[in-house]
This record gives C-alpha cells, sequence and structure tokens, in this order.
C-alpha cells in the first residue's frame, strides 16, 4: 500500500540526505576524509568559495549513496526464495482446485 511506498523510496532518500547534509555541512568533516595534501588546497580557498564547494560535495554523497542504494535495490529482491516457492505451489494449488470443479 502507501507505506510499502514510503518506506521503500522516501524514507531512505530523507535518511541519505540528512546524514550527508550532517556530514558536509554541520559537522563539516568532508574534509577529514580527504588526503592531507587535498585539505591542505581545500583549507587555502577563499572563504567565498567554501560554501559552492560544501554544496558539490553534498551533491556527490548523495548522488554517489543514491546509486548505490539503486543497486543494491534491484540486486537484493523484496521476496525471499522461500516466499516465492511458496506463491508457486499455491498458484498451482488454486489451479488445480479451480479446474477440479469445472
Amino acid at each position: 500500500g502507501v507505506f510499502n511506498t514510503l518506506i521503500l523510496f522516501w524514507f531512505p532518500l530523507l535518511m541519505i540526505n540528512s546524514n550527508v547534509f550532517l556530514l558536509v555541512f554541520d559537522f563539516a568533516s568532508v574534509f577529514a576524509l580527504m588526503p592531507d595534501d587535498i585539505q591542505l588546497e581545500l583549507y587555502k580557498l577563499p572563504r567565498r568559495l567554501m560554501l559552492p564547494v560544501m554544496l558539490l560535495a553534498f551533491l556527490v554523497g548523495t548522488s554517489v549513496l543514491y546509486v548505490l542504494w539503486q543497486m543494491t535495490d534491484i540486486i537484493i529482491s523484496n521476496e525471499s526464495a522461500f516466499l516465492k516457492l511458496e506463491r508457486r505451489r499455491q498458484d498451482w494449488q488454486r489451479h488445480h482446485l479451480l479446474q477440479n470443479l469445472g
């Protein structure tokens, strides 16, 4: 129903955006993840360029996580093998039951 869409699509988007936003803007720890020579170059940037750099880091981070999330969603099925087998068995049983009735 509606809640499956909410849980499977909107909640992960909210989670990814909020976590990357905290990482980039609130904690300013994106620079700590980069090598030392790149860190030094980033700290030398003028103050007016820091916001665009942080926005770019936010967009890149969220894009990478969105792609990983979608790939994982495609690779890992929502139904287990047992559930698929059980549904096939019930369909077969229903088919034979209705065939014998008519």
